[in-house]
């Protein structure tokens, strides 16, 4: 009884153990199967054709249409046109003149359809990715093109690589030099890093461009252009493009503008690639730039009010990021007529805000005082309180009433107080 009853529960376990391993290899298979389908799917292949197989093919030796597949293109995606790819050949029917010219706009009709027919999906630009003549056939198909009316020959497979523009690093630090250069005087050089800017971009276009750059499949490409524009408020554009002093006035507004700073010689840069006037990439970069110049440099220690002759002036060539407000050779002749503001050391760099214009009228010089009231002009006698340069206000006191005044001097004589006096 034993014995039965052992043998009747290992039944029972082999056919549980049985119907178990079925249903595990009935959802292996299905598994299996919605793999494929995604798979095919993304091929945009519909599901159950899977990947095709070239053996399979028909026999397609009468077919009207020949498409030559070649080993090597270059498609502009993001789609892959059959007519990129390959060769549309027609072979000649006999019959009438009437039958003939029926023949020839299926023929048209059948070429324009080839012709755009997508056979796939383009690789990213730069890149390249492989067709079979299995897979296009299998596209033949689901454009509702029979087997019979197509034929394919030619290369086994073809490689189709995506067009691109490819700019280089030193192409755009190059484009970015050009725009920063511009912002100065012709005798500046302009040394430009930048060190986050990527080693080239890959961007749809045209295959080539003018400046040398490379890319895939190396056929001409269109106007190609990369534009930098710098932004314009950064330390490094500010702070050097201090306004030569040619009065006290313009030589305080040099001094803040200097106050920029300097050393870092950053600079935010937006770049555009374009071709034929259409933006394929937009960046914003921040580089390093240095801008050289010859600068003046004291030869010797100078004291305050010492005037500036070329005997006492050095050049060297110095990076203006650090020496924000440095006078250059370029405006050498620009420091006639001018003095130092203050001592200087020997071997300073010598800057617009150390310089003031030599005063046309020293402090204490007697000048005669201009009234002017209406249609009616009085002088009288006055003393400069300062220094003073020909245009530019000065402060007096007449020596006859002791009265302050502020006025304008108008030679080295005279100042204009103006209606009234003030």
């Amino acid at each position: 009884m034993k014995m039965r009853t052992d043998a009747h529960t290992s039944l029972t376990l082999t056919a549980a153990l049985t119907a178990a391993l079925a249903v595990a290899l009935t959802t292996v298979l299905a598994v299996l199967l919605i793999l494929a389908a995604g798979a095919a799917a993304r091929e945009g292949l519909p599901p159950g054709l899977g990947t095709p197989d070239p053996d399979s093919d028909p026999d397609t030796s009468g077919a009207p249409a020949l498409v030559i597949l070649k080993p090597r293109a270059v498609t502009t995606g993001p789609d892959i046109r059959l007519e990129e790819i390959a060769d549309l050949v027609f072979a000649p029917r006999s019959g009438t003149e009437a039958a003939g010219a029926g023949q020839r706009a299926e023929q048209e009709d059948m070429l324009q359809k080839l012709s755009a027919l997508a056979v796939g999906r383009a690789a990213l630009p730069g890149n390249c990715r492989l067709l079979n003549s299995g897979s296009i056939r299998v596209r033949l198909r689901q454009a509702g093109i029979a087997d019979r009316d197509v034929r394919i020959d030619g290369a086994a497979e073809t490689e189709v690589c995506t067009a691109a523009l490819v700019v280089t690093r030193p192409e755009m630090e190059a484009a970015i030099q050009r725009a920063v250069a511009a912002l100065y005087p012709a005798g500046y050089q302009v040394v430009v890093s930048c060190p986050a800017l990527p080693s080239a971009i890959k961007t749809a276009g045209s295959p080539s461009h003018t400046s040398g750059g490379q890319a895939a499949g190396g056929a001409a490409g269109g106007a190609f252009e990369i534009e930098a524009q710098v932004d314009r408020s950064a330390s490094v554009v500010t702070a050097i493009s201090a306004v030569p002093a040619a009065s006290a006035a313009s030589a305080a507004a040099a001094a803040a503008a200097a106050k920029g700073g300097g050393g870092d010689g950053a600079v935010t840069v937006s770049l555009a690639i374009k071709e034929d006037g259409t933006v394929l990439e937009q960046l914003t970069t921040r580089c390093s730039a240095g801008i050289f110049a010859e600068v003046a440099l004291t030869a010797g220690r100078l004291e305050r009010h010492t005037v500036l002759l070329p005997e006492l002036l050095l050049w060297e060539r110095r990076d203006l990021t650090y020496f924000p407000g440095a006078v250059t050779k370029t405006d050498a002749g620009r420091l006639l007529g001018m003095r130092l503001a203050k001592p200087l050391s020997s071997g300073s760099v010598l800057r617009w805000t150390d310089i003031e214009p030599v005063p046309d009228a020293q402090m204490n010089h007697q000048v005669q005082l201009i009234y002017s009231r209406g249609a009616v002009w009085v002088a009288d006698a006055g003393r400069l309180l300062a220094d003073a340069v020909i245009g530019e206000k000065v402060s007096v006191i007449n020596i006859r009433t002791g009265k302050l005044l502020q006025g304008i001097l108008i030679n080295a004589d005279q100042v204009l107080i103006g209606d009234g006096g003030s």
